[in-house]
């Protein structure tokens, strides 16, 4: 059930959100108290974007929360089953992966910082039988693609400071190509936005909890 918003028309509200949520967080950081580096900002960010776009889309939003949540509980397990077994596979031959208590204690609240993005861009693509494949992914990429700009304006012209979003770009590029096709497997078998949105934002707070440091 729903329908997608135009791809014009989501670019627009995605890349003049982000912007303006970038101009506010010079004055503050709201997220700051959960004391991971850069993590935090990108928190407050995702947070107050998927904040701003959701009245947006209100009542694709009732609707979304109307039906029952089917497959809800399944997409939480899988993700978190999934963000475990990789950094299981990381922490042996490359890299500290696996999370300390003191970064577990934080995944609580990037999980929540993250979800309100994750249920706008869910409802701005709309069910997975609206679209092709190929077509839904790559709007759903183009939508990270203008967010992601407008950190990197925040950094380059209002001197942000947040230079990891640029120097780990690369990392976050695979990530997003990864845990956007995920999301749009769980989309399609479920039928359920909430239960992609829960999927995607496990994944990215388990990524965020990886790569950047406590403070």
């Amino acid at each position: 059930m729903g329908t997608s918003v135009p791809w014009i028309r989501m670019l627009l509200e995605f890349a003049v959100a982000a912007l303006l949520v970038v101009v506010l967080l010079r004055f503050g950081n709201p997220l700051r108290a959960i004391h991971l580096y850069e993590g935090d900002y990108l928190a407050s960010f995702l947070l107050i974007l998927g904040i701003a776009l959701l009245p947006l889309h209100w009542e694709s939003l009732r609707e979304q929360f109307s039906q029952r949540k089917s497959g809800l509980l399944a997409a939480l397990v899988g993700a978190l089953t999934l963000f475990l077994l990789f950094s299981a596979w990381l922490e042996l031959p490359l890299y500290e992966s696996w999370l300390t208590p003191a970064k577990w204690l934080r995944f609580p609240f990037l999980f929540l910082a993250f979800l309100p993005y994750h249920i706008a861009e869910e409802i701005c693509l709309g069910p997975s039988e609206n679209k092709s494949t190929r077509l839904r992914f790559a709007a759903g990429l183009s939508l990270r693609a203008v967010a992601w700009a407008a950190l990197a304006l925040g950094v380059m012209y209002l001197h942000s400071g947040e230079i990891l979003m640029v120097l780990l770009l690369p990392y976050f590029v695979l990530l997003h190509l990864l845990q956007r096709r995920g999301m749009d497997l769980v989309r399609q078998e479920t039928g359920s936005a909430a239960a992609a949105a829960v999927f995607g934002a496990i994944l990215l707070a388990g990524f965020c909890l990886v790569i950047f440091p406590v403070t």
